[in-house]
């Protein structure tokens, strides 16, 4: 699923870490596109995608680091290199795509107000 956001969105005016993506969704591999500018994947995302060690991807994206320069796990490039990259993610099948929108309706029905 894909969808827009924000760090504004959030009380803490930040974006996420890849710690924090880990503690939230260890069992899955985590893709989250800032605009399209950033990425941030999980710790196997880079290898999951087929980019890590990747000649090509290397010279059009930028690893960011912390200070210590360790990479934080947030990518950037230009919009080309960032929605090239999200055409790498796996597609759901229809069966999948169902199960979701079901899932978004019954989320969505639980806020709803009775007529």
């Amino acid at each position: 699923m894909a969808g827009g956001w924000t760090d504004r969105q959030f009380r803490e005016d930040r974006r996420p870490t890849q710690a924090e993506i880990a503690a939230a969704a260890s069992d899955h591999h985590v893709y989250i596109q800032l605009l399209y500018s950033r990425v941030l994947l999980d710790a196997g995302g880079a290898d999951a995608l087929g980019i890590a060690g990747n000649s090509e991807w290397a010279a059009r994206l930028t690893v960011e680091r912390d200070r210590d320069g360790k990479p934080t796990g947030w990518l950037s490039g230009d919009n080309r290199a960032i929605s090239d990259l999200y055409n790498l993610l796996p597609r759901p099948t229809f069966a999948q795509k169902l199960e979701g929108t079901r899932a978004f309706f019954r989320a969505s029905t639980r806020w709803a107000s009775p007529a």
